[in-house]
């Protein structure tokens, strides 16, 4: 009777032990979603930039899109449009996603790559595998729209040579100095700015 109970608690604690009735997959995982007043990304936000591309007077235009998944990851479409570029200039397609509170990724050739992180200063990092970082900050630009301050100065390193962007919180890129593009319109949420 003695190695029955024994029997019993070893088989008991065995089951214990194991979960018993519980899955041996692990619980699946909710993606977490960040958001960057920096660069707000909302279907239906859009940005108009007037300024010149090669050796026409262009404008831009992002809009973004909608949303798409890859990998089990849900990524902002945003399509860069030219009007009034040179024949032959097609429009980009951005995939975006913030992993964190600061670093936005870009979706490209099935993979994700760092595109601006918000949060890192520049400090003799370089190089074409970094994002883009900030610069300077706080800085107050002055654009056709308005006065925006606490801006981010953002460098973008990589090839022969560094391009800088302004972004203005609450409304995104403001200025992008190469080629030299600033913001003339956007619609940020139920907000248009112009």
């Amino acid at each position: 009777m003695r190695q029955l109970k024994i029997i019993v608690l070893i088989v008991s604690a065995i089951f214990v032990i194991s979960g018993c009735g519980s899955s041996s997959e692990p619980p699946l995982s909710v993606p977490t979603t960040y958001s960057n007043s920096f660069y707000p990304l909302s279907v239906g936000n859009y940005w108009v930039y007037a300024g010149r591309l090669s050796i026409t007077d262009t404008l831009m235009r992002a809009d973004v899109i909608d949303t798409v998944e890859f990998e089990k990851n849900s990524y902002f479409r945003v399509v860069q449009s030219y009007l009034g570029a040179l024949l032959g200039q097609r429009p980009d397609t951005l995939r975006l996603r913030f992993v964190s509170p600061t670093l936005l990724v870009r979706y490209l050739n099935g993979r994700d790559s760092a595109y601006i992180d918000f949060g890192t200063f520049a400090n003799g990092y370089g190089g074409p595998r970094y994002p883009g970082l900030i610069a300077e900050y706080p800085e107050t630009d002055s654009i056709s729209l308005g006065k925006f301050d606490s801006c981010k100065n953002i460098i973008f390193r990589g090839g022969a040579e560094e391009t800088f962007s302004v972004f203005a919180p609450n409304i995104g890129e403001i200025i992008r100095y190469t080629p030299g593009f600033v913001l003339v319109q956007a619609k940020i949420e139920d907000k248009i700015y112009k």
